[in-house]
């Protein structure tokens, strides 16, 4: 549900992902069952461990906001209580307005932000320039939308283990 089409990026949702082309794949190839259910029960280990692992990680936060260049991770952010502001709506080649900028700045500084995130896709330059106008950092979250360092599904856990270590390290 909802406008967020990432829902690889709540480790929950992966899991049922999982398990629903799991299913797909051993109606489609049923010789092939148990090998499929083997790397299926695999993976489901390790988005099981994510999520608790982001659990435990985000419980205790300073802070609960993050700002984002765009729309891509109410779904990373909110299983965990975290709350999305993008300077930008659902695409990341939208530029935000003058006004959305001022606004995104005295968020920042009412709500004591201390990292504009910026993604691997995107350019940085809109969160480079209003967390120079405001006085914070930039670090980069991974929406995991272009193709990954590395193979198979430990390319994924990495990419997800960087962000929640960039979260980690922007909310205290």
């Amino acid at each position: 549900s909802g406008s967020d089409p990432h829902v690889w990026l709540d480790p929950v949702t992966m899991g049922r992902v999982v398990g629903i082309v799991a299913t797909a794949l051993e109606d489609a190839l049923p010789a092939q069952r148990a090998v499929i259910q083997r790397r299926a029960t695999g993976v489901q280990r390790l988005v099981t461990r994510l999520d608790r692992d982001y659990r435990a990680g985000l419980a205790h936060c300073d802070r609960t906001g993050i700002v984002t260049a765009h729309e891509a991770f109410g779904r990373l952010g909110g299983p965990y209580g975290l709350r999305q502001e993008a300077s930008a709506g659902s695409s990341p080649a939208q530029e935000p307005d003058p006004r959305r900028l001022s606004d995104l700045a005295d968020l920042v500084q009412r709500e004591h932000v201390t990292t504009i995130f910026t993604e691997v896709l995107v350019s940085p330059r809109v969160a480079q320039t209003l967390a120079r106008e405001v006085g914070v950092k930039t670090a980069v979250l991974d929406p995991i939308e272009s193709p990954i360092r590395g193979s198979g599904f430990d390319a994924y856990v990495h990419s997800m283990r960087s962000n929640l270590a960039a979260l980690r390290g922007a909310l205290g």
